[in-house]
């Protein structure tokens, strides 16, 4: 019936109506065990993407702290919550960290998830990037009747 290892959620599971779910996310417990289960992925890794927050931020969310024992044990934790159902939560949790308190490790270095996220700036062409002076008009027509829109002519 389930294809995930995860024997004490699935125990839980069965614990529980079907008014009521169980959200869980894996953490390593650390960045050198993340990087080379990372490497283990079909593609090497190289379309994702290792985030990060404070542990202690999740349990304050209301998640409870457990092995994952999808991996070896010490390698991963499961948080897990049980919740109701309802329309906020048909698909993500209600319980929530902060957006503001997760990194993305980006070329070595650990930045704000939102910083990762967000669309890249748009390269300007350089022919935009000058200042572009008003042109003078010097059509007599076009001159005449702007001089008579203004009140000058």
């Amino acid at each position: 019936m389930y294809s995930y290892p995860h024997k004490l959620l699935r125990s839980r599971l069965d614990q529980l109506n079907n008014s009521q779910a169980i959200y869980r996310i894996c953490f390593f417990t650390t960045q050198a065990k993340a990087e080379e289960v990372r490497l283990s992925y079909k593609d090497g890794g190289k379309t994702t993407t290792l985030t990060r927050c404070r542990k202690a931020d999740l349990p304050a969310a209301g998640f409870t702290d457990s092995w994952d024992d999808g991996f070896n044990l010490g390698v991963a934790h499961l948080f897990w919550i049980e919740e109701s159902l309802g329309e906020e939560n048909n698909t993500l949790s209600t319980a929530s960290v902060p957006f503001e308190r997760f990194e993305a490790l980006v070329d070595q270095k650990w930045i704000p998830l939102a910083t990762h996220l967000a669309p890249a700036p748009r390269a300007v062409p350089p022919e935009a990037d000058q200042t572009q002076q008003p042109k003078l008009i010097t059509e007599p027509r076009l001159l005449t009747c702007l001089k008579r829109l203004i009140g000058s002519a």
